[in-house]
Formats: structure tokens, C-alpha cells, sequence
């Protein structure tokens, strides 16, 4: 270390002696050497569980502006700032609206793929009916402009239980988005969430382009991307539907997709039961 010196300096050397005693260790355990590189595996573990709690703080502080992001351009929609009669004004929200959608599906679909491995699940009592609703009401700017009908079938009745109401919401969310995406200008989306024998369902159908049997496959596979296929090519991430089957697995349910290459549409079935602490052997009971 030459003098003078700053602290930037210092802590790039730091960063260099760090990284380089790592590699002595690494090195050391792929020789076998007894003692020198005993603590690696519980440092390894220790190091991961700090990313992970990085990472998901990071995703939760994230989440609160995004939302506020999407609600100032509802309410701008919705006329609450006033006229937008202006053509370049009608312009430039239209493009705000499509970059907040992307930034938003890449966001959360990145990053909840990476913690994914987790396998937490945050069951809350819930009333699934207002939570479609406010979904719903968020891609109707979205399908009025692309002259999309979205239908939307609800039960009379709150249907409620437990459940793990973020995951739910980015279920319905990346089903609406990928049916949007892919249904032509004067074709229709239906929604349809029905009660289930101890549980619920939810189904997305759409007008788009089909898939072929032997493509239905990939199209949960994360970054997978058919060139045989429309669909499967004009994918963007391809984390979503990967990420919707993880969700869907973890809240012990299953999704379906029913669809051909010959006749245009797309169907999307998620059915998931309410969530029951399992029973170990001991008796007692665990999440």
C-alpha cells in the first residue's frame, strides 16, 4: 500500500486479498488437505443465506415503487391529473404504461426465479374475489387499446381460505399477460375462478395462436424458446410460465395448458387446494 492512500483503495485491496485467501481455500479442499479448508461448507452456507436475505430485502423494497408506478398511471387513465386529449400526451403515457410493464414482469419474474429455490410459502386467510378484481382492472387499459374483450367469471359468493395470496396474484398476473401478448387485436380473453373440491381454480383462455402437443412442454421450461413455434419464439425472459408451475408445485396444485397448432387459443388451468399443514409421522403437524 502506497502512501498517501484512499479509502476506495483500500477497499479494492481488501476486495483482492479477500477474493485471492478464497481461492487459496478452494484450492486447498480440491487437494484434500485436512483442517486448512474445514469451515468452506459452513461459510459457503452462510454466505448464500446472506444473499438470499439481500436479495429478498432488495425485491421488497423494489415492489412498493413499482406498484405506485402502476397506480399514478391508472389514475392518470382514469383522469385524476387532469385532460390528456393531446395526442402526444395519449403517446407518451401509452409507452410509460409498456415500460412499466416490462420493467415489472422482469423484475419480479428474475428475481422471484432466483429465490425460488426457498420454498417458502406465506399463507395468509385470504378472499381471492377482490384480489381477480383489482387484477382484472389493471389489464383493461392494456386489452382497450389493443381492442381485446376481457371476460371475466366470478362466483357470487367471497370465496376464501388459506392461501398464499403473492403467488396467486403473479399466477393471474403472468397468465393475463401471456394471453394479452399473444391475442390479435378484436379477439377475447376469458377468466373464469370457481370454487374446487378443497380448493379453487383458476383458467385463462385466449384467441392467439396455438401450440403444438409436442411444444406444450417447453413452454415452462425457463429460457427455453422453440423456434418451431410462434408462440414459444416471441417469448421475451422466459421465466413466467416457469415460475407459474414452480408457484403452482409449491402450493401443491397443478397447471394444465390445452391447446393445438391447428385451431387458434390457448387454455390455462391452475388448481390448487387450500392449504393444509401436512401431517408428519410423529403426529404433529408442519408448513
Amino acid at each position: 500500500i502506497e502512501k498517501p492512500c484512499t479509502v476506495p483503495q483500500l477497499q479494492e485491496i481488501a476486495k483482492r486479498a479477500l477474493g485471492h485467501r478464497a481461492q487459496l481455500k478452494q484450492l486447498a479442499l480440491l487437494q484434500g488437505k485436512p483442517g486448512t479448508a474445514a469451515d468452506i461448507p459452513s461459510r459457503l452456507m452462510e454466505l448464500e443465506e446472506l444473499k438470499l436475505d439481500f436479495l429478498t430485502l432488495v425485491v421488497k423494497d423494489l415492489r412498493l415503487p413499482m406498484r405506485q408506478l402502476r397506480e399514478t398511471l391508472q389514475l392518470a387513465h382514469q383522469g385524476f391529473y387532469g385532460p390528456w386529449d393531446d395526442s402526444k400526451k395519449q403517446q407518451f403515457l401509452a409507452q410509460i404504461g409498456k415500460v412499466e410493464v416490462s420493467l415489472s414482469r422482469l423484475f419480479l419474474a428474475s428475481f422471484s426465479l432466483f429465490l425460488s429455490h426457498e420454498q417458502r410459502n406465506t399463507i395468509t386467510e385470504g378472499n381471492l374475489t377482490p384480489l381477480i378484481q383489482e387484477i382484472v382492472q389493471e389489464f383493461d387499459s392494456r386489452c382497450l387499446e389493443k381492442k381485446i374483450a376481457l371476460k371475466a367469471a366470478l362466483p357470487a359468493e367471497p370465496l376464501k381460505g388459506p392461501t398464499d395470496m403473492e403467488k396467486i396474484a403473479y399466477i393471474l398476473r403472468e397468465l393475463l399477460d401471456n394471453a394479452v401478448r399473444f391475442t390479435p387485436s378484436g379477439g377475447t380473453i376469458e377468466l373464469e375462478l370457481s370454487a374446487a373440491p378443497e380448493g379453487f381454480r383458476l383458467a385463462v383462455g385466449d384467441t392467439g395462436c396455438g401450440i403444438r402437443p409436442e411444444e406444450q412442454e417447453g413452454i415452462f421450461t425457463a429460457f427455453r424458446l422453440s423456434p418451431a413455434d410462434r408462440r414459444l419464439r416471441k417469448q421475451k425472459s422466459g421465466l413466467g410460465l416457469p415460475l407459474v408451475r414452480h408457484y403452482a408445485d409449491l402450493l401443491r396444485g397443478n397447471i394444465s395448458l390445452k391447446s393445438t397448432a391447428e385451431q387458434p387459443g390457448c387454455l390455462f388451468e391452475v388448481s390448487l387446494p387450500w392449504w393444509r399443514p401436512e401431517k408428519t409421522e410423529g403426529g404433529a403437524r408442519s408448513d
